[in-house]
């Protein structure tokens, strides 16, 4: 009796106890670092982000850390827990010891299977690696192999043990083990939904503070002079006290989706607002910034929007380009011509001859390199910067509102 209690009680359990300590301890973390954020200060931040080779904060983040909306990492918790607990209750009663040996060695193969798809999607679609989910991976393999040793060493019938385990009416602590099992797997899901519901206030709060801190940087902002001689008015009233001028770049998706920001506020404030539109190319042939030279077709249509300015056809040349679903081509270039109902315009000699419009461009792109843009589209507001990038709808709209606001008061 004796031998055969020291057969059951393997030294390999304890291997598989610590094991599954450390595995559902980068679980717990996971869990807790998918709903809460982590500062970038702790150990294990750093060291989850080492080198840059490795992004847990990305990948625990992205919509493949779940399943259902269960976390993965909750999931993890609870396999590792199922193993302590079974391993802990095999070792105090022998009479379970076989069935729950085989029920946990279908449950690691199970969990060294759910590998493959996590290592594929870390691979070839986030195309990073979180590495404390690499660590339980390797706690999911080793698992297995020390089980499977124990399972080797000690003969048993997998099959008849494993399916046995399911007759639990006869066993108390089998089904104290269901029990306990289902108010944990309970438990994580409805704490998860929790830390979400807390998450997702501390989010919104977050962008209310963002868009406040941006409101007040505006105001206390010092207005800066921005050239607009020869620079049209693209849309809205030219008599309006409220300029919005838009450094931007015709190969740029962010552009193209700002017009459409900027159309319905000039549909809604249209006779107290105007927009200007200046030019930002990001193409190394004409921007000293940028290190790359591109195609050169961004400053080509910036160079022909220029010298089109004056033309009564100007705003379906600009039209055209900010439709396209693509990169811009010559073809699009000479198609945006043609919406004006030109046929005789010869780009070529445009951007060969007019040196005029280069000129412009040129002063244009070393005014925003003076301003510190350094990104498109960039929205100046009555001489206030504001941060490049597409700003969120409801907050250019708020901040016109506020300026209407405040030079209606001035003139009362």
């Amino acid at each position: 009796m004796q031998t055969d209690r020291i057969k059951k009680n393997s030294p390999k359990d304890i291997l598989v106890l610590l094991v599954s300590l450390a595995g559902a301890f980068f679980s717990a973390y996971l869990f807790y670092s998918h709903f809460k954020t982590v500062s970038s200060d702790s150990i294990l931040f750093k060291m989850c982000q080492a080198s840059g080779v490795f992004d847990c904060k990305s990948v625990n983040s992205s919509s493949y850390s779940e399943i259902l909306g269960i976390p993965l990492a909750s999931l993890g918790l609870l396999y590792y827990l199922f193993i302590i607990t079974t391993t802990v209750i095999k070792r105090v009663n022998q009479n379970l010891s076989d069935r729950f040996l085989s029920l946990n060695l279908f449950f690691s193969a199970l969990a060294v299977i759910s590998i493959l798809p996590l290592l594929y999607t870390s691979s070839f679609l986030l195309k990073t690696f979180c590495l404390f989910c690499i660590f339980t991976w390797i706690c999911n393999i080793a698992i297995f192999i020390l089980l499977w040793f124990s399972f080797r060493e000690q003969r048993i019938d997998f099959k008849k043990n494993l399916f046995s385990f399911f007759s639990f009416y006869k066993e108390s602590n089998t089904i104290l083990l269901l029990l306990s099992t289902s108010f944990l797997f309970v438990s994580l899901i409805l704490g998860g939904r929790y830390l979400n519901t807390e998450k997702k206030a501390y989010q919104a709060e977050k962008v209310t503070n963002a868009k406040d801190d941006l409101i007040v940087k505006f105001y206390t902002a010092k207005p800066v002079e921005i050239d607009l001689k020869n620079i049209p008015v693209y849309a809205g009233n030219p008599e309006a006290k409220i300029s919005i001028v838009e450094y931007m770049n015709f190969n740029c998706g962010a552009c193209r989706r700002s017009f459409a920001h900027t159309s319905n506020l000039i549909k809604k404030y249209g006779d107290k607002i105007k927009l200007y539109i200046k030019h930002f190319p990001l193409d190394g042939k004409c921007n000293p910034i940028v290190k790359r030279k591109k195609s050169g077709l961004s400053c080509m249509a910036s160079i022909l929007a220029i010298s089109l300015g004056a033309h009564p056809g100007y705003k379906k040349f600009v039209q055209s380009l900010i439709s396209l679903k693509g990169a811009l081509t010559f073809d699009s270039l000479q198609q945006a011509i043609m919406s004006m109902g030109e046929k005789n315009i010869d780009i070529k000699n445009i951007l060969t001859n007019n040196k005029k419009a280069s000129s412009q461009l040129a002063s244009q792109v070393q005014e925003a390199i003076d301003l510190k843009v350094d990104g498109t589209p960039t929205f100046i507001i009555n001489g206030k910067v504001l941060p490049s990038g597409l700003p969120p709808t409801h907050l250019l709209d708020q901040i016109i509102k506020m300026e209407i606001d405040r030079i209606e008061n001035l003139y009362k």
